[in-house]
Formats: structure tokens, C-alpha cells, sequence
């Protein structure tokens, strides 16, 4: 399988799975900036559903999926409150 060669396969489909870290105005562009670079065949029908499915889809448009600061939105939510505790938990034998 190309992909557990660590090769060009390998680099373009972590770059897909990358997308969601944009931000939503910018995996598109990222998305199609990196299937132009694509030179394996064997990915074009990744690309194709990804483009109908993920990019251009109305279920889920890239808006949904992004994770792009959603750390900060969940430690901040709102102003003045932080989720983090630090207390250690205690251990039991």
C-alpha cells in the first residue's frame, strides 16, 4: 500500500486530515491548493469525495467540522469562567 511507504500518498493524505485545523475560511482554498498539487492518481477519488461530501456539501460544510480555536472556546465560553481544575486526583489501591 503507497500510503505505508511514507511517500507522496502518505504527505497528501495527512494534509487532508490537517483540514479541520483551519480556520472555515480557509479549507477550501487549502483543500483545493493541495489536490492541484496532487500527482497520484489513486487519490483522485479521496479528492472527489472529500470536495462533494466535506467542501462543497450543505450537510456538512466546513463551518461544522473545524476545530480551529475551539480549545479556547471551551476553556473561555464565556467571560470569567475557566473549566480547567487543578486539583490531583486521588489514588486508591
Amino acid at each position: 500500500m503507497q500510503y505505508n511507504t511514507r511517500g507522496s500518498v502518505h504527505d497528501t493524505v495527512r494534509q487532508l486530515l490537517s483540514l479541520p485545523y483551519l480556520p472555515d475560511s480557509e479549507i477550501a482554498s487549502a483543500f483545493r491548493r493541495t489536490w492541484r498539487h496532487n500527482s497520484d492518481q489513486c487519490l483522485e477519488p479521496l479528492f472527489e469525495y472529500v470536495e462533494r461530501q466535506w467542501i462543497a456539501g450543505e450537510q456538512w460544510p466546513p463551518s461544522a467540522w473545524t476545530v480551529y480555536r475551539a480549545v479556547e472556546f471551551y476553556l473561555y465560553p464565556t467571560v470569567g469562567t475557566v473549566l480547567i481544575h487543578s486539583a490531583k486526583p486521588e489514588l486508591t489501591e
